[in-house]
């Protein structure tokens, strides 16, 4: 039983890790061109990234990771969660830059580190959990 428990958790970690790649990937290079090719404010296009990323990331997090049905609950605790989290992330990288002007891209990797584990959890024990 302990090592079902284990396992189930080791995949899901695993494709939710595997899923934040590549959504990290898509808001470096989608930062990058709306930040330092269209010379867009660095909160806008962080704004803009962080808006679309979220918008896959229900159907990926649904059918992928918890490999869950799609359903009006779940959706419903999915847009709570993007609210919240998509609040805290560009209410962090907003206040960030303002105050410290650092690199999108350092406000970026910390804004994913300090965000990466909250939004795994809330996302397994919250949205996806069984109803």
């Amino acid at each position: 039983m302990i090592l079902s428990y284990l396992r189930e958790h080791f995949w899901q970690l695993f494709r939710y890790g595997a899923v934040s790649a590549a959504s990290i990937s898509f808001v470096f290079v989608s930062n990058y061109f709306f930040i330092d090719v269209l010379k867009m404010d660095p909160r806008l296009g962080n704004l803009i990234t962080v808006s679309v990323a979220y918008a896959y990331m229900y159907f990926l997090s649904c059918n992928f990771i918890f490999q869950k049905k799609v359903c009006v609950q779940n959706m419903k605790y999915f847009m709570i969660y993007i609210f919240v989290f998509w609040t805290l992330n560009n209410a962090f990288f907003s206040i960030t830059y303002s105050i410290t002007h650092w690199s999108y891209l350092i406000i970026t990797a910390a804004n994913i580190l300090l965000f990466f584990p909250l939004r795994f959890y809330s996302q397994k024990y919250l949205v996806f959990k069984d109803f």
